[in-house]
């Protein structure tokens, strides 16, 4: 199937959108140690809607219309539950890769969760753009003609990281992983329901556009505010848990010290030497025992206060189509 060159225009402009509207905005958020593994995670994610679509999908609906061909075909609400039930875990797969998995902790879960929306969503609609190329009506549009593809298809990538913050939250924080995909796929589906439900009306197409759109878009803001809960929250734990005290050992060893320098045989022969006239200057052994002591109780003092900067280690989509039969 071949790509028209005015949808491959408007994948185009909606990568560039994403890029511009998204990426630039995240990536200084991104620490610096996590930048690799998730702009590699992100690349990973580019070809995954295609290949569930195709590979899982396709064949999967064409095994149930023979199956249901002798009642009526596939129900409709079986068909909306394609894209939750397949996409959901696709977008989650790196994370059975150990190397990814030890990465991946509560204070960046927002940025995971961005990288692999953003790779999913743009993957997606080129995906998109392909098999709308198959409709010759659009052909002879313009890119700039095709702004609802290209706005819905930027918000997608907002939806598809918001499912995926949900399910991140439940994997690592609650340690309750099938809770959190079975989040992320009963939200999925949610944001497809209004598919289905408009068909069953007798609104016109541009009546049902019209709501898609603007279900779409506030699908995507209810997700953004998962993305920003999951993100200030974890960051608000880590920032609010209390500092480790500082361990009393490094006082008392101090201490220790200096009183064991101070009742030592050696200080007493060296106050004895002294007023005998014999020396005024501690003998080198004196000298490095009490140089010992000063550098012992700077360094406990240094990890007093180390210990106290340090935080505790341990604190813690929607119809996604545009006129079209495929629903993401």
């Amino acid at each position: 199937m071949g790509l028209s060159p005015n949808l491959a225009q408007a994948a185009g402009v909606t990568t560039l959108c994403t890029l511009v509207c998204i990426l630039v905005p995240w990536w200084p958020r991104v620490a610096r140690e996590d930048r690799r593994w998730l702009l590699l995670i992100l690349l990973l994610m580019l070809p995954m809607n295609a290949l569930v679509f195709h590979a899982l999908r396709v064949p999967l609906d064409r095994w149930l219309a023979v199956a249901c061909a002798e009642t009526g075909g596939v129900p409709g609400w079986v068909r909306l539950l394609y894209a939750p039930l397949t996409e959901e875990p696709a977008k989650l797969w790196p994370f059975l890769i150990p190397c990814f998995r030890r990465r991946l902790h509560a204070g960046n879960l927002a940025q995971a969760a961005v990288a692999i929306g953003v790779g999913f969503g743009i993957g997606e609609a080129w995906n998109v753009a392909a098999l709308l190329s198959a409709s010759p009506a659009l052909h002879g549009t313009p890119w700039y003609g095709l702004g609802g593809f290209i706005g819905e298809r930027l918000l997608v990538c907002v939806v598809h990281a918001g499912l995926v913050a949900a399910a991140l939250h439940f994997v690592v924080v609650r340690k309750t992983p099938g809770r959190g995909v079975a989040l992320a796929m009963a939200l999925h589906a949610l944001g497809n329901a209004p598919i289905l439900l408009l068909s069953a009306t007798g609104l016109t197409p541009e009546t049902r556009t019209l709501i898609l759109g603007i279900w779409v878009a506030l699908f995507a803001l209810a997700m953004g505010a998962i993305i920003a809960a999951v993100g200030y929250g974890t960051a608000g734990a880590r920032n609010s848990s209390p500092a480790p005290r500082a361990a009393p050992a490094a006082a008392k060893s101090t201490g220790a010290l200096s009183s064991a320098s101070i009742s030592s045989p050696t200080a007493s022969s060296v106050a004895r030497s002294a007023s005998a006239g014999t020396g005024s200057a501690l003998p080198q052994n004196a000298r490095s025992r009490e140089c010992g002591g000063r550098k012992s109780a700077g360094h406990g003092s240094r990890t007093s206060a180390l210990g106290t900067a340090l935080p505790s280690p341990t604190s813690t989509a929607a119809p996604f189509s545009g006129a079209t039969e495929y629903r993401p």
